[in-house]
């Protein structure tokens, strides 16, 4: 076996691992978890995903793994999150770097969010807390697009902008941008409102918990009017 396939086998692994946690852990996350399964074919340092498979880099979850399996699993969670929220088909239009840094504060304000062991990751950093404190003074949920429209309105710089991504991103975007596929985003508007209604069983009695990832799937999956 060469050396990329050894590290191509270690990293489906991991992932196999860390979906069977999440699994056991966030059971209304179920079909949202089969709906994308890893695969090779396309070179990543992270991870990235197209909305149809998760592709990965066996050496980097590795990296990960040995630090926290907690770290793989909030990556995991991480780019599901952008497929559930339909992020990748909103980029058109947009200012791409200013787009990919309001999607990854959206979706890791929604893991910080969760009160799972499997998810703790390393103390939240002082500019972190600082961003969601700014931003839920002025926004009543921290969707991908209020907070592109906040960063709009505050003309952040570029500066800025990329200091916050090193703070915030965890896997690469660059495949959200080579097509539109209205299949696919009707395909995950159905996995984010069969997430919702699992979410509301399981949270029935609960005021805590999840409440983040609610919200955020609530305004995603709200029909828009013509």
């Amino acid at each position: 076996m060469s050396q990329s396939s050894r590290w191509t086998s270690i990293g489906r692994e991991i992932l196999f691992s860390a979906r069977t946690e999440l699994y056991m852990n966030l059971p209304f996350l179920d079909s949202a978890l089969a709906a994308l399964p890893a695969a090779d074919g396309y070179d990543t340092p992270t991870l990235a995903t197209d909305t149809r498979v998760l592709f990965f880099s066996g050496v980097w979850l590795a990296q990960q793994y040995e630090r926290s399996r907690a770290n793989v699993n909030r990556a995991y969670l991480h780019t599901l999150f952008h497929c559930l929220l339909r992020h990748p088909g909103k980029t058109r239009g947009r200012d791409a770097d200013l787009w990919d840094l309001s999607c990854d504060i959206a979706v890791e304000s929604m893991l910080d969010s969760l009160d799972y062991r499997c998810l703790q990751a390393e103390k939240m950093s002082v500019r972190r807390q600082n961003i969601y404190r700014e931003l839920q003074d002025e926004l009543p949920v921290l969707t991908a697009e209020a907070v592109y429209r906040h960063f709009r309105r505050t003309r952040l710089n570029s500066y800025d902008c990329a200091t916050l991504t090193r703070v915030f991103a965890t896997d690469e975007h660059t495949l959200w941008y080579k097509e539109d596929d209205d299949q696919q985003e009707r395909h995950w508007q159905q996995q984010a409102e069969r997430t919702q209604t699992a979410m509301e069983t399981v949270f029935a009695n609960k005021a805590e918990g999840g409440q983040a990832v609610r919200e955020q799937l609530a305004v995603s999956t709200r029909k828009t009017t013509d």
